[in-house]
């Protein structure tokens, strides 16, 4: 088994016996995930991944993954090392290549999902995807479009992906008051879900809140 954990993150002291015992349980699963919270002071949670705190899943998370039912975060992966023998890696010329190794493996592998909080991520202004977030955006669609391109999950899940992505992009430019960058990613969003009201909401706010 391989596991993962940055440096200035969190595991709960139980996390890997409780995913060894979650994987013996569920021995069709390839790799687990588990719930976590972000922080900035310890004990003091920020946001947590799922409002659910426990139970488990086990099965095909791809459709999952897409429609935002599952969060991605490399630190709480748990996989069989068996996996990488059919070719998965990480592509090392990426600098957001968490996200594509576990698509991957959930293109090819059943999981198990804890939703208890067992990682915990720090949060502070050196954060990769802080620092780096365009990138993890752009990449975020290269792996969309090859699921669609593969049809690994079906048209109307990915169109709801590619809505999601693009208002959250939007808002991504909101935050550094990109307004016209901000309203451009909510158009496209409208074209993939067009009785959707929320991005005319989202555009009324850019228009209205930020200068």
């Amino acid at each position: 088994f391989i596991a993962f954990l940055d440096s200035d993150d969190l595991w709960a002291p139980s996390k890997l016996e409780k995913q060894m015992r979650a994987m013996g349980e569920n021995p069709d699963a390839g790799f687990s995930l588990t719930g976590g919270y972000s922080f900035k002071k310890l004990n003091e949670p920020l946001e947590f991944s799922y409002k659910q705190r426990d139970g488990i899943f086990f099965g095909d998370i791809l459709p999952r993954l897409f429609r935002s039912e599952i969060t991605i975060s490399t630190p709480t992966l748990l996989f069989k090392k068996d996996c990488i023998d059919i070719g998965i890696r990480f592509n090392e010329k990426k600098p957001f290549a968490d996200a594509e190794f576990i698509v991957n493996l959930a293109t090819h592998f059943k999981a198990v999902v804890l939703y208890e909080p067992l990682f915990f991520r720090r949060i502070h202004s050196q954060n990769h995807n802080v620092q780096n977030w365009e990138a993890g955006f752009a990449q975020m669609k290269d792996i969309i479009d090859k699921v669609k391109r593969d049809k690994t999950v079906s048209p109307d899940i990915v169109s709801q992906a590619i809505f999601r992505f693009y208002i959250n992009y939007g808002e991504e430019h909101l935050k550094i008051h990109e307004r016209t960058r901000a309203i451009g990613k909510f158009l496209k969003a409208w074209r993939y879900q067009p009785f959707s009201i929320v991005p005319i909401k989202k555009i009324l706010k850019a228009l209205l809140k930020y200068p």
